[in-house]
């Protein structure tokens, strides 16, 4: 149930606890950060240091734990490694536990466990990092370690997250088979409300796996009568499918299927919902009984009167709405599908069909063209293999041998063993039959000349760099070494390259050289994949300047690429990671422009937005702000998005009121939008320098904030912090004592939350010490900052400097 996307805490550790303050750059790293922008917070901090090089030693590395931790968060974790080991020992913790989260995102686990494991029991982040590791142990399948490591931290810190190691626990069992075991742990999580709904689908996945398909329904089911997050319901959902199929209940089953079509955020789970179908088709007596749900729920009589309509659920219930129907009612719906333009796995999902009922009516060429169409529509998806084994069959029917060859070497790239050493069977029974005196032995006596073993040679080795396999490497070398001129030489270069990418340790100059000594020309998918190397090795290096050098070739080499919105977007990128902000607005403007483009259409507006207001010409702004308006008046996915950035983007120019009436559209509670409301409050922290009123209006979005249950501990200390300073800029310091108080003395958590937060813990303190001070209540000033020194976080050495200097500056020789 969890899985490497869990170990990065969300906010919880937010650049270790630093208290750097009053550098605008680490302030705006830090909004980035919170805006969930990571790769943004990178960018800021890394100028920051370039701008900044006299720094001194103690801040300097203060801020590279930051960027360690911002590029961990933003995916560079090779990049995070580089920065976090230039810290220093007084950082050790922290360094330990970051480096540790990075070795985990480059799945180099031994590393990883050995970071986490020497994360100081006295620090804060021990806790956390015991359970990440144990996370680590369970997802590498080491079970037994994983059970020993549970149980030392449930006695050792019994209060941490006990319903979550409990369903970890739960896990290791049910991978085990050990149902009951399985079952106490899970019946130990259940006053753990916060676990509730997690509990639950694990009871229900070991239930099925008991094969109590009724118990595994009840759990299911409760879910979905409770409240829940939509992801969990869905979760839910789907194993009340699985549960209604294996008690046979094949009607109830696809109801509880197209239920799942028409929740939210179904997207994720879209790819394994065609297993599920095809379970229920399979075992029923009488497909035809499937229609009427999947036609009420696709309403395929209104389906083509609008494109925008044909969501990936609704063609995807469509599909087999069209199978169940048969005949030319299939046909009709599968042909409609097609003109309504889905993503590529349906595309290539209906052309496959309407390729195998032309194969069985007889009509070659339509077959031929409806499955050129299935193998092109998503060339990389087992969907495409299985197109190509049935058109290499139809070569061979027409005789041509040469093209079922690399026909039956696609099939090959099925992800199903069988399936893809079928096709390579099959490829090397071709070869045989066209030279039959060949020598024969093994798997080798099945391809008749030594072309045919080089060519299966490479089809292995290409095989094996597909799935990173450890062999992938040498076997490619070995080939090129042996085949320097051979005709698909490009194409193991470029999987070299990309097998090298895949590396613990990338050999950058190995890679250098693959895509340096690639022929000329290239056809346009081998270009277009040396471009996606480029650019998938300006993300590891962050350098980009290939990446944008080598997408420019591709676009010279074929303008056609022009219309490739996956294409555009990537070597916009490039050009905005290169901080040609100017040309990146104009690759995503063209992006959003294809029409083709689909769901990427707000993606790239919204990235072309943000290249816009990177650059500080007004014209640009203006279009940058205006490119905002057109995705909030669309009122797609990214609308609250939109609003937001445009939001932040008018209190920057100084628009506070502009700023508030784009806040005011965005719907909800505070609760609901709290980035929103945080935005609100600071602009009328802007506006009450003119209206001192106004200052009434932030205080009461702080405190609506705070008084919400979903605000969690790390996000309460950062706004009591805030409702301090607007108190104090309110001219009532008094009342600013009290929230940074309630932070130092740990009143707003919680009693079951046991995560520290040592950034606006430290700031509150602070704070209130510079007030008391103001307020000549040095003795209060001197207790507080004694205080402070007295904790476990990364300010108490800062705190204790303070205090001496109170106790100098006010000759407080006597406790």
């Amino acid at each position: 149930m969890r899985a490497l996307t869990l170990l990065l805490p969300i906010g919880s550790l937010l650049f270790g606890g630093l208290i750097l303050h009053g550098q605008e750059e680490i302030e705006s790293a830090r909004e980035a950060m919170a805006e969930r922008l990571p790769d943004v917070a990178a960018t800021r901090l890394q100028d920051y240091l370039k701008a900044n090089p006299k720094l001194a030693a103690s801040e300097r590395f203060d801020v590279i734990l930051m960027l360690g931790e911002a590029l961990v968060r933003s995916g560079e974790a090779e990049k995070a490694l580089e920065e976090l080991a230039k810290l220093p020992d007084r950082l050790v913790e922290q360094r330990n536990y970051w480096q540790g989260m990075a070795l985990a995102h480059l799945q180099r686990r031994d590393e990883a466990l050995a970071k986490f494991d020497a994360v100081g029991g006295e620090s804060p982040l021990f806790p956390q990092a015991r359970f990440n590791a144990l996370e680590l142990l369970v997802s590498n399948g080491d079970y037994s370690k994983a059970a020993e490591g549970i149980a030392k931290l449930q006695s050792e810190h019994a209060k941490y997250r006990p319903g979550q190691v409990a369903l970890l626990k739960a896990q290791i069992h049910l991978a085990k088979g050990e149902l009951d075991d399985a079952r106490k742990s899970i019946a130990s999580t259940e006053s753990e409300t916060k676990s509730e709904s997690e509990r639950l689908i694990l009871l229900g996945r070991i239930e099925l796996a008991a094969q109590e398909p009724s118990k595994a329904l009840t759990a299911f089911s409760k879910i979905l009568e409770d409240p829940a997050p939509i992801p969990i319901k869905n979760l839910a959902q789907l194993g009340k499918c699985d549960a209604l199929s294996e008690l046979g209940q094949s009607k109830e089953a696809l109801s509880a299927l197209v239920n799942l079509l028409g929740s939210e955020s179904v997207e994720p789970l879209l790819t394994i919902l065609p297993a599920r179908f095809e379970i229920l088709f399979n075992k029923s007596e009488d497909p035809k009984s499937f229609a009427p749900p999947l036609d009420a729920f696709v309403q395929s009589k209104t389906l083509g009167e609008d494109s925008n309509y044909a969501t990936a659920p609704k063609l995807l219930a469509c599909y087999y709405l069209s199978r169940s129907l048969g005949g030319e009612q299939e046909k009709t719906l599968l042909q409609l599908m097609t003109e309504l333009k889905p993503k590529p796995e349906m595309a290539s999902r209906v052309h496959l069909r309407l390729g195998e009922i032309a194969w069985q009516s007889g009509d070659r060429e339509r077959a031929r063209t409806e499955l050129t169409e299935a193998k092109t529509s998503a060339p990389d998806s087992p969907l495409a293999a299985v197109a190509s084994d049935l058109l290499a069959r139809l070569a061979i029917q027409e005789q041509t041998p040469e093209t079922a060859r690399e026909l039956f070497a696609k099939a090959a790239e099925h992800p199903d063993t069988d399936f893809a050493e079928n096709a390579l069977l099959n490829e090397a029974v071709l070869q045989l039959s066209t030279t039959p005196n060949a020598p024969l032995s093994a798997l080798a006596s099945k391809l008749s000349s030594e072309e045919s073993k080089v060519a299966l040679a490479l089809e292995r080795a290409l095989a094996l760099a597909r799935r990173q396999a450890p062999e992938a490497r040498q076997a490619l070398l070995d080939f090129l070494e042996k085949h320097p001129d051979h005709p698909r030489m490009a194409q193991a270069r470029l999987a070299l390259a990309g097998v090298l990418l895949g590396e613990l340790q990338p050999d950058f100059e190995l890679i250098e050289q693959q895509l340096a000594t690639l022929p000329e020309p290239l056809s346009r998918e081998l270009s277009r994949e040396k471009f996606r190397i480029s650019y998938r090795l300006g993300g590891i290096t962050n350098s980009w300047e290939q990446a944008v050098k080598k997408g420019d070739e591709h676009l010279r080499n074929f303008p056609e690429a022009e219309n490739d919105p996956y294409f555009l977007l990537r070597l916009a990128e490039s050009s905005y990671r290169s901080e040609n902000f100017d040309r990146a607005s104009s690759l995503f403007s063209k992006a959003a422009a294809l029409p083709d483009a689909g769901e990427l259409t707000e993606v790239a507006l919204y990235y072309c937005a943000r290249a816009n207001l990177e650059i500080p010409l007004p014209e640009f702004t203006e279009a940058g702000l205006d490119i905002l308006d057109k995705l909030i008046t669309r009122s797609g996915p990214l609308a609250t998005e939109a609003r937001l950035l445009k939001a932040r983007e008018l209190l920057n120019l100084g628009q506070a009121d502009e700023s508030l009436k784009v806040l005011a559209d965005i719907p909800g509670d505070p609760g609901d939008q709290p980035e929103a409301a945080l935005l609100s409050a600071k602009a009328y922290r802007e506006q009450a320098t003119n209206e001192p009123k106004r200052y009434e209006k932030a205080i009461s979005l702080y405190q609506r904030l705070l008084d919400d249950p979903r605000t969690t501990y790390q996000r309460s200390n950062q706004i009591h912090y805030l409702l301090a300073q607007t108190y104090r800029e309110s001219g009532q310091p008094d009342l600013a004592i009290e929230p940074c108080i309630r932070v130092v003395d740990r009143l707003n958590r919680a009693p079951d939350e046991t995560e520290e937060e040592w950034n606006y813990y430290y700031r509150c303190g602070f704070e209130a010490i510079d007030i008391l001070l103001e307020a000549n209540r040095a003795r209060a000033a001197l207790i507080l900052a004694r205080k402070l020194a007295q904790t476990k976080g990364p300010g108490a050495e800062q705190a204790k400097v303070r205090a001496e200097q109170i106790q100098l500056d006010h000759l407080l020789w006597t406790d």
